[in-house]
């Protein structure tokens, strides 16, 4: 009976490779990604009086890649290491619901800072010192860092 069931399991591998575009690929390939943050990570800087001359985004990949956006257009691209993509993703996981944390009170003439993923929106987080909210200022600081002036 054993040998029966796999037998038709092995039979059901080659099928469900067949009909995937083949074999080629390692059974490890079809395991389920983890659950976490899946893609893209997008900051949303607003300036304000102090800060920059028009509000930018910058997105960042699953595999660390990240692009700055200036009114919409790409203005640059870099990898970001392994550490920062790892705690980015991280700290994006630890805060969901992102559009569950809670408001920060505006600090006057510094802008306001989001970060939305998976169709989660934060609100403004700058201003945030404590907790889940000073560490994705911190993500926003050094993503900010990375891109340099």
């Amino acid at each position: 009976m054993a040998e029966k069931h796999l037998a038709l399991a092995a039979a059901l591998t080659v099928l469900t490779l067949s009909a995937c575009g083949g074999g080629s690929g390692s059974v490890s390939s079809l395991a389920p990604q983890v659950a976490q943050a899946s893609d893209p990570v997008t900051f949303h800087y607003t300036p304000g009086f102090v800060c920059c001359p028009s509000p930018y985004t910058i997105v960042v990949q699953s595999g660390g890649s990240a692009t700055k956006n200036v009114g919409g257009v790409p203005t640059a691209t870099l990898q970001l290491t392994p550490a920062l993509t790892t705690q980015i993703f991280s700290d994006v996981q630890a805060a969901r619901p992102l559009n569950d944390l809670p408001a920060n009170p505006g600090i006057p003439d510094t802008g306001a800072l989001s970060v939305s993923s998976d169709g989660q929106t934060s609100p403004d987080i700058r201003g945030g010192t404590t907790g889940i909210e000073a560490a994705l200022n911190t993500d926003a600081n050094n993503l900010s860092l990375a891109f340099g002036p």
